[in-house]
């Protein structure tokens, strides 16, 4: 079936002359959404990674203080939330990924349903 057949028989279940603009619409509408997620993501990271930064620092501070007994303990920790938040900045790193393959998906779909590339 091919592309106009396709919207001929969406319009005629919708009852609807203009399916292949508020199709279009909806996916643009859709990638905009995309990119103030990933704009929020990234922003996110940002603000983890200055905070890894500033916890591996006081954690070297920590570590200079070897004879305490608190010191030690404060070190251990901060290193551990350090791991713990390492590991959720690299799964935030991958959603940005994922929400930028979205876009791109959403995009040659808009491009096939316009008729610029085969299905």
């Amino acid at each position: 079936m091919g592309r106009l057949e396709l919207f001929g028989e969406l319009a005629k279940a919708c009852s609807s002359t203009a399916l292949e603009r508020q199709l279009d619409l909806y996916l643009e509408r859709s990638i905009g959404k995309d990119k103030a997620l990933e704009s929020d993501i990234r922003k996110v990271c940002l603000n983890l990674a200055d905070s890894i930064k500033e916890t591996e620092a006081f954690a070297k501070e920590c570590d200079v203080m070897k004879g305490k007994v608190e010191a030690v303990e404060t070190t251990k920790f901060l290193r551990d939330r350090v791991q713990k938040d390492s590991l959720r900045l690299m799964a935030l790193m991958i959603s940005v990924k994922e929400t930028e393959l979205s876009q791109r998906e959403k995009d040659l779909f808009g491009e096939k349903l316009k008729g610029w590339l085969p299905f």
